[in-house]
């Protein structure tokens, strides 16, 4: 007579261990796992549209072959309330922006407080770069599981690539090469302190004079051990998990102006007239406004209490525009030590633009971009590359970058450049 209510504990036992299993892979997958097979997903992105919408879509495609069954395999070391601060979110079209660092997040943060409504400017370039993360900018960090699952069904999910190399010297030209005391004062100050033996009292103190080589073994010791990770130099797909949120638009820096311009078409935003005028020229605005905030940072920064003299500071900012391919290799820096002392932000402004326009095509400044790089990882130790791509590997396979590039790992010839002399200029 007590057979009955046993089968009914077991039974209730056998349902509660169950609800536990799922409750726990719940949990390990975290809000950002939205296990959607294509045809589920809820977002109709037209890619029939144009050349570029066939790109995308085999980028995407490549991206859902690449992260099949992977997606607690390649869940990224980054905590959750770090990652919830890179996705920005707009209800009202419906749409999702993973921003990662060194892959176009300040002119897209800015871009995205227009689309949001956040901003009454009618080009990104009008809201000034250090106001990027300002404007009430709608993230996940506040937001519930259920809400975060709701949004990535019915949204449209964007994120930009960037060749990790690339990217991995961009941040260090951008944050430790130009003049960027804060910068210095905390990871430069790592950086060496973890990388550099016998390092003077100076360079302890500032952290102003990091090398490339440096920096590369910082992001490997970093990457390892999970100690002093900076964004600048977390791969991509640890800040925007490409393998949990199947993300709709994968659009990459290499290409930004064009898949700008699709995803504003697929959001309905192309009837914004001064805004597409922007993002046609996007080459030479973007151009114009690093110059204008890079002169301006320049000459603020640059105070009597650096070990960073003005004349090695402005060359700095000189070489940094010939690493982006704004002037040319052969464009010698102009300026005497009398004029260092006395140029002002206009004039210091001016003189970057005369250069650019002095530097031939825009096509043969951008081979600067891959002379640098070549220059740059020809320092570094084969063990320390092979490690390097090994840390980028999601990235490469998640968004379609070659992880052992012949220019690194196979170089044909000796790079004739100098472009990581300073005093060359």
């Amino acid at each position: 007579m007590f057979r009955k209510p046993k089968r009914l504990l077991f039974c209730g036992l056998v349902c509660l261990f169950l609800l536990m299993v799922l409750f726990i892979r719940s949990q390990e997958q975290g809000p950002f796992c939205e296990n959607l097979t294509d045809e589920q997903n809820r977002v109709a992105v037209n890619f029939q549209t144009s050349v570029v919408g066939e790109i995308l879509k085999e980028r995407r495609r490549n991206l859902l072959q690449f992260c099949a069954n992977k997606e607690l395999l390649k869940a990224g070391n980054s905590s959750e309330k770090i990652t919830r601060g890179h996705f920005v979110y707009d209800i009202k079209h419906k749409f999702v922006y993973c921003a990662a660092e060194k892959a176009g997040s300040t002119f897209w943060r800015r871009l995205y407080q227009i689309i949001a409504g956040l901003s009454n400017k009618k080009s990104p370039f009008d809201i000034h770069s250090d106001s990027a993360l300002s404007g009430d900018q709608k993230t996940f960090r506040p937001i519930s599981f259920d809400f975060i699952h709701a949004l990535l069904q019915e949204s449209v999910k964007f994120v930009i690539a960037r060749d990790p190399f690339s990217r991995l010297f961009s941040g260090f030209a951008n944050k430790l090469f130009e003049v960027n005391p804060s910068f210095w004062a905390t990871v430069g100050r790592i950086v060496i302190r973890n990388t550099r033996k016998n390092a003077s009292k100076e360079s302890l103190s500032f952290g102003h004079d990091v090398s490339f080589p440096e920096l590369v073994k910082y992001v490997i010791m970093s990457e390892r051990s999970g100690a002093y990770r900076d964004g600048h130099f977390i791969p991509i797909s640890d800040h925007c998990r490409p393998c949990q949120i199947k993300y709709d638009i994968v659009a990459k820096m290499e290409t930004l102006k064009e898949d700008t311009m699709f995803a504003l078409q697929q959001l309905n935003m192309t009837h914004v007239d001064e805004l597409m005028k922007t993002i046609e020229n996007l080459d030479e605005v973007s151009e114009l406004d690093s110059i204008i905030n890079t002169s301006q940072h320049t000459l603020q920064r640059l105070v009597p209490s650096l070990p960073v003299s003005k004349a090695e500071g402005l060359r700095r900012t000189w070489r940094s525009f010939q690493y982006r391919g704004y002037i040319g290799k052969h464009i010698k820096y102009p300026l005497s030590k009398e004029e260092e002392g006395t140029i002002d932000n206009k004039g210091l402004t001016q003189l970057f633009q005369n250069a650019v326009k002095s530097s031939g095509s825009r096509k043969s400044r951008l081979a600067n971009r891959q002379l640098v790089l070549q220059e740059a990882y020809g320092q570094i130790p084969l063990e320390d590359l092979l490690a390097l791509s090994d840390i980028f590997k999601t990235d490469c396979g998640a968004f379609g970058y070659n992880c052992k590039p012949d220019y690194i790992f196979k170089p044909t010839e000796n790079v004739q450049t100098n472009f990581l002399d300073v005093w060359s200029a």
